[in-house]
């Protein structure tokens, strides 16, 4: 009975945490041309807008081995959708991104749009585990590599605000 008496304090969530997370992963380019598989390594930095929504953005690389190896460099912007379930958060975004490639000398800039799915760990309140997948959808290269898919296991720290 005393317990119900008791004042519950107020649960605060992602709202309250700012991220910084490194990862690595795969990429692949679908296209009929190679080099279509890459390597690719991530920073990511988010802010907590509500217990439900976050946003972050993301600086990737990824190298595409081949005899003229492609450099890709990717800068996004995603909002997420976090279903917070105590120790697993899955999560579901939106996002816009710019993609820069140089190969033989050649500079290309594209945009692109991308849907995230992913999962996150909470190993602590201080760091956590993910895996995320992300088809790109490159809208102003349709015709040569339309869909680039990408796949990360990154560690996050969380930091309050």
């Amino acid at each position: 009975m005393l317990l119900c008496l008791c004042s519950v304090g107020v649960a605060h969530a992602y709202e309250d945490q700012i991220t910084l997370g490194v990862g690595a992963g795969y990429a692949y380019g679908v296209s009929d041309s190679p080099p279509n598989h890459a390597a690719l390594f991530d920073l990511s930095v988010s802010a907590g807008l509500s217990a439900e929504f976050s946003l972050r953005t993301r600086l990737s690389y990824g190298l595409f081995p081949a005899s003229e190896p492609v450099h890709a460099l990717l800068l996004g912007g995603e909002l997420l959708y976090l279903v917070d379930v105590v120790e697993f958060v899955p999560y579901v975004g939106l996002g816009l991104d710019g993609f820069g490639r140089l190969s033989a000398g050649a500079t290309e800039l594209d945009a692109a749009t991308h849907l995230v799915l992913g999962v996150d760990y909470l190993v602590s309140r201080d760091l956590t585990l993910g895996i995320d997948l992300r088809p790109h959808l490159v809208f102003t290269d349709v015709k040569r590599r339309p869909v680039v898919i990408a796949l990360v296991a990154s560690a996050i720290w969380m930091f309050d605000q």
